[in-house]
């Protein structure tokens, strides 16, 4: 009998697992447990050509982990015993200090989202008005630090924005804008010491931007990221306001009532995870710049191939699973589409998209309907072709396609997802509203189905449309 895997005529797909290890399995058989399909379709030499490029050091996550905190605290215990004079004391003191600085980004969070906006009015009734957020502070740029911009916290649960109009021209967020119109410019992280986690990154290679500085025992220290993003550590004392921000005075009472009352609840919570889409040649070097300076790791890689166009995805989330980011960059080699107009209308990297949570999907989405927020439309042959995709385990069919919302799921649950219609004068930035159900993927499954769905729709499909 003849092996499957053997043949060059076989249908495999590209397995990974949480220790970033590969296998082949036929394409036809659902993965097992723990394992997640990466290039979902492919013939033998396309897999195995795919597991070669992306699986480059053969030893476990875990182990590489293990590894590194070792080797960092022998070379942190050997150059204390050079200099201090203390002998095995010393050593071993400061060998426990760096075998804990893998330690210094375990418990990160997104504290906050700075962005950078040309009409400060414009952008908050973008998000109060369409989304419920409220106004929770603010800061008319007069003196200090905040010389020079207009600010508004706006929030809602766990979802923190800071919104910036710079007003001077020596502003780095006056640059910012020429550059790239409104956008976000800091994804700010909250850990237990933002001087020791500044200090661990800019040792680990990242660009330091600004040095810790205590504002009233809230203490922040930036460094650079992926283009102009920065990233601010954010620490916050024991039983601090989590809405407080350096600089920033809380609004009237009256002006949250206001903004609160504008329409129905959108069940918005947190910040699920930030699609940010960088260059073709960029990719891998991003990749290890948050694996190395902030302790990422990559839980997530695909390459998805629609018509003439390539995506290539790869997510990156911290240790504590609370910040992620999905890495999208177009192929160079393929046709041009929207991820290459990213780049040129937003001149560079940048994040092309928030996902929103949602506790219930349907009536998040009637209720942003409701306050006139405006979603991409699905084609009707998608919800005609889903049950040979699936079964939805909540929504009804006919909930989901009355309000064009999308459903994935991989071997941990389902989702629930849709995307806002860009009202970004260069169309680069959305927002993406998602509901897990135990799913931990991204729907990349959707890209294919809306594909497939045109084509149904267009005569072209071989299922049927209407």
């Amino acid at each position: 009998m003849t092996d499957p895997f053997d043949s060059e005529h076989a249908v495999l797909s590209v397995l990974v697992n949480d220790e970033g290890q590969y296998s082949l399995w036929p394409a036809a058989t659902s993965a097992p447990p723990g394992w997640t399909a990466v290039l979902p379709s492919a013939d033998r030499a396309t897999a195995l050509a795919y597991v070669k490029e992306h699986w480059t050091d053969l030893r476990p996550r875990s182990l590489v982990r293990r590894t590194r905190d070792a080797e960092e605290a022998g070379r942190s215990g050997r150059a204390e015993a050079g200099t201090s004079g203390r002998g095995e004391a010393g050593t071993s003191g400061r060998a426990e200090a760096a075998a804990g600085s893998a330690e210094t980004f375990a418990d990160m969070a997104v504290d906050h989202v700075a962005f950078y906006v040309a009409d400060l009015a414009k952008a908050t009734e973008w998000l109060t008005g369409g989304y419920g957020l409220t106004v929770y502070a603010r800061s008319d740029g007069g003196t200090g630090g905040s010389a020079g911009a207009r600010s508004a916290a706006l929030g809602s649960r766990d979802i923190r924005l800071l919104l910036s109009q710079p007003l001077a021209a020596a502003h780095p967020g006056a640059e910012y804008v020429e550059r790239h119109g409104d956008g976000v410019a800091d994804i700010a992280l909250r850990v237990p010491d933002a001087g020791a986690a500044f200090a661990e990154a800019v040792r680990r290679g990242a660009r330091p931007v600004a040095e810790p500085a205590d504002h009233g025992g809230l203490v922040t220290a930036t460094i650079g990221g992926v283009g102009d993003i920065t990233h601010t550590f954010v620490h916050r004392p024991a039983g601090a306001d989590d809405h407080a921000l350096a600089r920033l005075v809380p609004a009237e009472t009256a002006e949250t009532a206001e903004t609160a009352a504008t329409g129905p609840d959108c069940g918005l919570g947190a910040i699920d995870h930030f699609a940010v889409c960088v260059e073709p040649g960029a990719m891998d070097a991003t990749v290890d710049f948050y694996r190395t300076a902030l302790d990422f790791e990559l839980i997530f890689t695909e390459r998805i191939e629609v018509d003439a166009q390539t995506m290539i995805t790869k997510v990156v989330q911290s240790r504590s699973g609370a910040v992620t980011f999905t890495l999208i960059a177009p192929d160079p080699n393929k046709a041009t589409g929207h991820l290459d107009e990213f780049l040129k209308s937003h001149d560079g990297p940048g994040v092309q998209h928030i996902a929103f949570t949602a506790d219930d999907a349907v009536r998040s989405v009637d209720a942003l309907a409701s306050r006139g927020v405006d979603f991409l439309p699905t084609p009707a042959a998608y919800y005609r072709i889903l049950p040979e995709r699936l079964t939805p385990l909540r929504h009804s069919t006919a909930e989901l396609e009355r309000l064009n919302i999308l459903i994935d799921e991989d071997h941990d649950g389902q989702l629930f997802q849709i995307f806002t219609r860009s009202v970004h004068p260069k169309g680069t930035l959305f927002l993406e509203i998602i509901e897990r159900m135990g799913a931990r993927s991204f729907g990349s499954g959707n890209i294919k189905a809306l594909y497939q769905a045109v084509e149904y729709e267009q005569g072209r499909g071989t299922g049927s449309g209407r």
